[in-house]
């Protein structure tokens, strides 16, 4: 099996064990910390994003540079150069972040935050703990940056995966046998912050032989070549994350804090999906950005992604768009907060398909170093998101915030890739909106559609054997249509056999009937 293939199986299993997790414990954190408690652990989360423009694309630019010293470096120990000066960087950063957090927890607490049930001082204590987990965020970033790069996203996911349960299943412990309480909370999470730093930091090292193995050292020059990348980068990931998170400070500011709970759980919900397809993602910028460095076609390997992606991420959408009610009740069992957060979550649904239509082909502007693109477009979407975003929530809550999303999705999706393709894969936007990804998101449109028409379901399994019927029917026609995609996932370690025999049994049955 190729290092990509795997890489993008090890993603998954890294990324199924996030979501689970983030299934379980939603429902805990709400019956412990209570709806206010609750939006309070969600602000400081978008918040944890928000701090995270400081790292100005240097995780990013942290994998392309180790993918292109792997490639091209005859300094067999230009690797470890490269992350110790990158570690020197990130741990600046780590403190710089730890004092602009604690210096705006009063303010925070007293001027921003609409709390009636949460006092001041804990919202200060609380702030001052979330800045120390914020500011252990920069480093684990740039190790996972630097796996990515090596292309050991088996080794990473392994370790992603450990963490990521020690964490949820910590938190739960925490908040049930030690205090039910948000500071509790917070002490855990930076308690874990500290182990998953120096868990991750350790592994890194062994993954180059050790700490004494070869020289390591700061070289300016090696930050120099990183930065000038990074600058560009940061600016797209500066205004991506502005973006992302700006809805969320909006409400904040606007609405009291169990609207931005109901509204952080709708998010969290399209936001999910996510974990769909960023393992491809993942697995494929390294790769697209060696095979530029080698001059090679990638035209196929482009499109065999975009439909893999398109095909996985599809029927998620489809079911969080027809089935957002039903959804939220079978994951967070509040009658309350499905009501209220169900429009928003299947408009969210809509922006977060059309972001993931688009990720094969951003990560192939950032391989092209065509970075201009991504950052002109971020830079006017957050420009005009602002304003819409205040006109949609003071007049229509938390659904008018998930409408100006899903616009800015769906204007993307149609003009950024055409953009794309006047400066590289020149003259395939055709084939990427009706060959790649078009026709899947119509498909499960319709197969989950159909569905509701024949059964509306009142109970979780109801609401699993719905939409299990309707993945059904929208992965054979799928199969059936799409010639690259069958090549693609009959090469799969795990169902690859399945799908071949599946194929070639529907294949013959058809000639019988034609016969």
């Amino acid at each position: 099996m190729g290092l990509l293939r795997k890489n993008i199986i090890a993603n998954y299993v890294g990324q199924g064990a996030a979501a689970l997790m983030g299934f379980i414990v939603v429902p805990f954190y709400l019956k412990y910390l209570g709806t206010q408690g609750y939006g309070l652990v969600a602000f400081f989360m978008s918040l944890q994003t928000v701090m995270m423009l400081f790292d100005m694309g240097m995780s990013t630019s942290a994998s392309r540079e180790i993918a292109r010293v792997l490639e091209l470096s005859a300094d067999p120990n230009g690797r470890r150069h490269m992350l110790r000066t990158l570690e020197i960087f990130y741990f600046s950063l780590c403190g710089f972040a730890f004092l602009i957090g604690a210096a705006a927890a009063r303010w925070m607490a007293t001027h921003w935050i609409k709390a009636s049930v949460l006092d001041t001082g804990t919202i200060m204590q609380c702030a001052y703990l979330a800045a120390g987990c914020i500011a252990l965020r920069f480093p684990v970033s740039l190790y996972q940056g630097f796996f990515r790069g090596i292309e050991k996203q088996v080794d990473l996911n392994v370790l992603f995966t450990n963490l990521v349960v020690l964490k949820g299943v910590g938190g739960i412990l925490t908040l049930a046998f030690v205090s039910p309480t948000v500071i509790a909370f917070y002490q855990w999470q930076l308690i874990f912050a500290i182990i998953e730093v120096l868990t991750m930091a350790t592994f890194s090292w062994r993954s180059l032989g050790g700490l004494t193995r070869g020289p390591a050292s700061f070289q300016w020059a090696l930050l120099k070549d990183v930065w000038r990348y990074a600058i560009r980068v940061g600016g797209i990931s500066m205004f991506a994350v502005l973006m992302k998170q700006l809805d969320k400070l909006v409400v904040s500011r606007l609405l009291s804090i169990e609207f931005v709970g109901f509204y952080s759980t709708a998010s969290m919900a399209a936001n999910g999906m996510m974990k769909i397809y960023s393992p491809v993602q993942s697995a494929v910028f390294p790769r697209f950005t060696r095979m530029v460095a080698r001059g090679e076609d990638l035209k196929n390997l482009f499109h065999a992604n975009c439909q893999f992606v398109a095909f996985v991420i599809a029927p998620a959408a489809a079911a969080l768009i027809i089935f957002p009610r039903e959804v939220l009740q079978a994951w967070t069992n509040s009658p309350a907060l499905a009501q209220s957060a169900a429009p928003a979550l299947a408009l969210l649904a809509v922006w977060t398909l059309a972001a993931a239509l688009q990720s094969i082909p951003n990560m192939l502007q950032l391989a092209e170093n065509l970075t201009w693109l991504p950052l002109y477009t971020n830079a006017v979407t957050t420009v005009l998101l602002l304003p819409g975003l205040y006109f949609g929530i003071t007049r229509f809550g938390i659904f008018g915030a998930a409408a100006c999303w899903t616009l800015q999705g769906v204007l993307s999706f149609l003009i950024v890739p055409s953009v794309m393709f006047r400066h590289v894969l020149k003259g395939q936007a055709r084939r990427f909106y009706f060959g790649d990804t078009l026709p899947f998101v119509l498909t499960a449109i319709g197969c989950f559609f159909g569905t509701r028409l024949l059964w509306l379901p009142e109970t979780r399994v109801q609401l699993v054997a719905v939409c299990a019927g309707a993945f059904w029917c929208y992965a054979i026609l799928c199969l059936i249509g799409s010639k690259t995609l069958r090549a693609r996932l009959e090469t799969i370690p795990i169902g690859g056999k399945a799908i071949s025999w599946a194929r070639r049994w529907i294949e013959n049955r058809m000639s019988r009937s034609i016969l």
